[in-house]
C-alpha cells in the first residue's frame, strides 16, 4: 500500500496469501499369501494390528469349512488356497463390523490383501506363528499421512487485494 493509504480490514490476510492443495494420504496394506492350504496347522494364528485397536488374533481351526467367525478361520473341508484367503476375508470383515479391526480385505487367488481404513503411518502389522512355507505375511506398509502443499498460482497482488476488499464493501 502506498504511504498514507488507509489500511483495509483483512488486507494482510489476502495479499500474498497462498492457497493450499490437500493431497490425500495412503492407507497401509498387507498381504497374507496362502502357499499350501492343506498344510496349515490347526491352532496356528495370524495376528493383525490396525494400529488403532488392540491386536486381533485369527486362529485356524479344522471344522466343516463353514465355521469362520471374526476370531476363527475354518480350514476344514480340504480347502484350496483361494478358499482359505476367502475365509480370512470373511473373518476380517466380521472383525471390522464388530469394531475389532479398522480394515478391509480383498481376495485375489490365494492372497488376502488387507487395507487399513485410515490413511497414515500407524504401528499396524501382520504376524503369524505358522512356519514352513505354508503361508506368508507381508506388511502392513505404505501408509502415509495426508499433506497440504502450497499452491502459489492463486496469489493476489496488492492491487487485486484492494479491489477484492472494495468489491465486498470491506473498509
Amino acid at each position: 500500500m502506498a504511504a498514507g493509504s488507509p489500511r483495509k480490514k483483512g488486507y494482510k490476510k489476502i495479499v500474498g496469501q497462498q492457497c493450499a492443495i490437500g493431497q490425500s494420504g495412503a492407507a497401509a496394506t498387507g498381504v497374507i499369501a496362502i502357499l499350501d492350504a492343506n498344510s496349515i496347522t490347526n491352532g496356528k494364528i495370524i495376528t493383525i494390528n490396525d494400529g488403532v485397536n488392540a491386536a486381533h488374533v485369527l486362529t485356524f481351526a479344522i471344522g466343516d469349512g463353514t465355521g469362520t467367525t471374526k476370531d476363527v478361520v475354518d480350514i476344514g473341508g480340504g480347502p484350496e488356497a483361494g478358499d482359505v484367503a476367502s475365509r480370512i476375508k470373511v473373518a476380517v470383515d466380521l472383525a471390522d463390523t464388530a469394531g475389532d479391526l479398522d480394515m478391509s480385505c480383498s481376495v485375489l487367488g490365494g492372497e488376502a490383501t488387507l487395507t487399513n481404513d485410515a490413511t497414515g503411518a500407524f504401528n499396524d502389522a501382520i504376524t503369524t506363528d505358522e512356519v514352513g512355507g505354508v503361508l506368508t505375511v507381508a506388511g502392513m506398509s505404505g501408509g502415509t499421512a495426508a499433506t497440504v502443499v502450497p499452491n502459489c498460482t492463486n496469489t493476489m497482488t496488492e492491487a487485486e487485494a484492494i479491489q477484492h476488499l472494495a468489491d465486498r464493501n470491506i473498509s
